[in-house]
């Protein structure tokens, strides 16, 4: 049960804060909104981190391809923001 609970951690904290920033969406700042589209690629790379460290390969093979795209999509989008 532990290790479920601390496999899907990293998960929550991103979608809170991705919630967080989608709630104040309105406002025309570029910084947040290049923030918000970096924690949304993050919540799906944290996402097949999670089938993956929790043994569901049939799923996380379907993943891996984005699992790829959303690592490497990570570091330009922390660098641009």
């Amino acid at each position: 049960m532990t290790h479920y609970f601390f496999t899907v951690m990293p998960l929550f904290v991103v979608f809170f804060w991705l919630i967080l920033f989608l709630l104040d969406f309105r406002r025309n700042d570029t910084a947040k909104r290049f923030l918000t589209l970096f924690l949304g690629v993050a919540l799906v790379n944290y996402l097949a981190h999670w089938f993956y460290f929790n043994h569901n390969y049939p799923v996380y093979r379907l993943l891996d391809s984005v699992w790829v795209f959303t690592s490497l999509a990570v570091y330009p989008l922390y660098y641009y923001y």
